[in-house]
């Protein structure tokens, strides 16, 4: 999907919201007006209804929005007008975005949208209708060993896929992960804030208070995080330790005292064992076991892997086997789910009417979905690719004054430069002309476990008997190409670069004349077999005549 972009007035990213900021406020409910805000009532980007605002947190604000196109709810995140006018954030601010787009586990929450509009700086994402788990905790608390196993679970599934890309989350919390609700009331799971974790946690730990407070969550950092070494996965494990022992005790690990003691406490003192911390709870001994380890002061002693920790925290919820485990680990059944539960909220959302008058207007409005957002995306670059091109080839008909002759030939060319869906496989592969350019993304994966793959058809014409060929690059995406002759299964080639940014360039080949596919795939051995999803970055593929035609 392609970052927004406009100008206008200022800044505000988006941070999960602090504990009692979640995604969700309580209904105004008639006669009383929402909490105003400029942005309320404004359409950002031409498709994002701001309805209105749901929270605030350290860095920014989120608002309830429509899309104003398919009429789904969206949660839109704003960054803070200070760090708008930072170059260096902004710039930031985008790669970590674009990496935050490429999480499509069903327990992420998903990014559909980032980008400059009217001058706000801002995040499209999934809006998820629950409560987050700080304000449960703060209801209900301490949980059963069991419930919070299975929440952790599907927290670990997030971050298993978020590390195997170099995503590391550093700011977890209760107040990062949402709880939303299933038919049968179960909890599924939705973590926040990822992208913008990394661009906080460095404003946190570089900024002291008059009293010399780090600024941050102190409840949760790692120790390494705490004095300033490098961060990996590794300190995710223990804000994950540090959360569960919340969960069954009831209370943070290392609470009480101001921010200070309780980063000293954090990389100085043991944690106490949650089952001696509250014996009266009859907490599991191999739940305080997941707890210790996951948060020993040396990264080296902890789970090297959230995957070894997810493992832990299944045994301690009795097994794969146990009814509703094995679904909790499976992606394809938690995917359905996850459409399952978007299509069956109906928000309520107010606003007020144009014109006179104080009542309020009531509409029930059901969730955006990742699907959704792609197809009405896709439709809508397709449109104004055709628009463009109409125009363009209009106005040159006219300048020439060709027009009886253009119909006569038979009409416009069927191809306009851009990839048509489907062209999943040989028997799909999109026609493109010898010598010409054709545009296409690696979209919305095919499987959860496969990778989309674009084919194209290209005749090499008679005479010829090398060609020259180039793919284009694809930021943070590794690419291959491979090409066989066309109805055949097997390639005869392939060429993989073996790392993102790079581009296959091949001056001159030998092809006979014929037609041949040309498959465009993302070389899953170098993203360690993570599915990837490019929803705004094109790839170019160019099959011609060689430069020089005696080059090897």
């Amino acid at each position: 999907m392609s970052p927004a972009s406009s100008t206008q007035e200022s800044t505000q990213p988006l941070l999960a919201p602090e504990p009692g900021d979640g995604q969700t406020s309580p209904a105004p409910g008639p006669g009383l007006a929402p909490l105003a805000d400029p942005l309320v009532g404004r359409t950002l980007c031409d498709r994002y209804r701001v309805l209105e605002l749901v929270g605030r947190g350290g860095m920014g604000v989120v608002y309830k929005v429509e899309h104003a196109q398919i009429g789904k709810l969206l949660a839109m995140k704003v960054l803070a007008g200070p760090l708008g006018a930072d170059a260096t954030v902004l710039a930031r601010f985008k790669r970590e975005a674009m990496l935050a787009s490429r999480l499509f586990h069903p327990n992420s929450v998903q990014v559909f949208d980032y980008g400059v509009c009217q001058g706000l700086i801002f995040l499209i994402m999934e809006f998820v209708h629950g409560r987050d788990l700080s304000r449960i905790l703060e209801a209900e608390s301490p949980l059963p060993a069991e419930r919070a196993a299975k929440l952790l679970i599907q927290v670990c599934g997030s971050l298993a896929e978020a590390h195997a890309i170099g995503i590391v989350h550093r700011d977890l919390k209760p107040a990062n992960i949402m709880l939303a609700n299933t038919r049968d009331g179960q909890d599924f799971v939705k973590v926040l804030d990822f992208g913008l974790a990394k661009l906080r946690a460095s404003q946190e730990l570089n900024e002291v208070t008059g009293g010399g407070t780090l600024v941050g969550t102190p409840n949760y950092m790692s120790p390494e995080q705490i004095v300033g070494r490098p961060v990996d996965n590794r300190a995710d494990v223990y804000a994950l330790g540090a959360i569960m022992f919340r969960m069954l005790v009831g209370k943070a690990p290392f609470g009480g005292g101001n921010a200070t003691s309780i980063f000293r406490r954090h990389v100085e003192e043991p944690v106490e064992p949650p089952h001696l911390r509250a014996p009266e709870l009859g907490i599991p001994q191999a739940a305080s076991a997941i707890v210790l380890r996951a948060m020993e002061k040396d990264p080296a002693r902890r789970y090297q892997r959230i995957e070894d920790m997810q493992a832990a925290l299944v045994d301690l919820a009795g097994g794969p086997a146990k009814a509703g485990i094995a679904v909790l680990l499976d992606v394809r059944e938690m995917t359905a789910l996850n459409a399952a539960v978007a299509r069956a909220v109906q928000v309520e959302t107010y606003e007020l009417p144009r014109g006179r008058g104080t009542t309020l207007r009531s509409t029930p409005r059901s969730l955006a979905t990742r699907d959704e957002i792609e197809r009405f995306e896709r439709r809508f670059a397709r449109r104004r690719l055709l628009r463009a091109g109409l125009a363009v080839v209009l106005a040159a008909l006219v300048a020439a004054g060709g027009f009886l002759a253009w119909r006569a030939a038979g009409g416009p060319a069927a191809f306009d430069g851009e990839e048509r869906e489907p062209n999943d496989s040989i028997a799909q592969a999109n026609d493109v002309p010898f010598g010409s350019r054709v545009a296409g993304v690696i979209g919305r994966r095919l499987a959860p476990d496969r990778s989309d793959e674009d084919h194209y058809r290209i005749v090499v014409p008679p005479g010829v008997d090398r060609v020259s060929i180039r793919l284009s690059d694809v930021p943070n995406m590794p690419l291959c190409l491979a090409v066989s002759a066309a109805g055949a299964g097997r390639p005869l080639v392939r060429w993989c670069p073996g790392r993102p940014e790079a581009p296959v360039e091949v001056p001159s080949f030998p092809l006979a004349p014929g037609g041949w596919d040309f498959a465009v795939e993302q070389d899953i051995a170098v993203s360690g077999g993570t599915i990837l999803e490019s929803i705004s970055d094109h790839y170019y593929l160019t099959v011609g005549p060689p430069a020089n035609a005696r080059a090897d």
